[in-house]
């Protein structure tokens, strides 16, 4: 049986987490980076709209179909750019 493919939002996750662990980060201070950064380029508070609408923030960015940027900064910043 063949395996499915990992989803753009598993593979933000795994790359946070593996970024955390390899430098003794707490998640939530890479994450609030990430989030900075995605909207120092987007100009989209990603915390304050998910807040505002009552959701998590990794809905709310697929709500937006902005998965694939949000890995993009992901990976700017976990430095696999």
């Amino acid at each position: 049986m063949a395996l499915p493919e990992k989803s753009v939002r598993g593979k933000i996750n795994e790359l946070v987490r593996s970024y955390c662990v390899a430098n003794e980060l707490k998640f939530g201070e890479v994450w609030g980076k990430v989030y900075a950064e995605f909207r120092y380029r987007y100009s989209i508070d990603l915390k304050r709209r998910a807040k505002n609408r009552g959701m998590k923030v990794l809905d709310l960015v697929e709500d937006m179909d902005k998965m694939d940027e949000l890995f993009a900064v992901a990976s700017v910043v976990c430095g696999i750019d």
